[in-house]
């Protein structure tokens, strides 16, 4: 299991804000049994326009800091900030 957190960003041109998240153990998968909880940490990373992988994420960074336009869709404090 992994997660990935999106926060719905209608004022950002149609792009989400997708987030990977790690668990507090520092996985970013694991396995869980029903009923149990993990506690989940927001990566600390540009919105991505789209699902975020952990084998993906270098290459998604990198990709983001040559030309966040095309591919981030801002910080997500930024998404934040415009559901307020």
């Amino acid at each position: 299991m992994g997660i990935t957190f999106e926060i719905p960003t209608p004022n950002m041109k149609g792009n989400g804000c997708l987030i990977l998240a790690y668990s507090t153990d520092r996985q970013w998968t694991r396995l869980a049994n029903p009923g149990e909880v993990i506690n989940w940490t927001m990566y600390n990373m540009p919105c991505a326009k789209d699902y975020t992988t952990p084998d993906t994420l270098t290459s998604t960074l990198q990709l983001m800091q040559q030309d966040p336009q095309a591919i981030s869709s801002g910080s997500w404090q930024e998404a934040r900030q415009l559901l307020r």
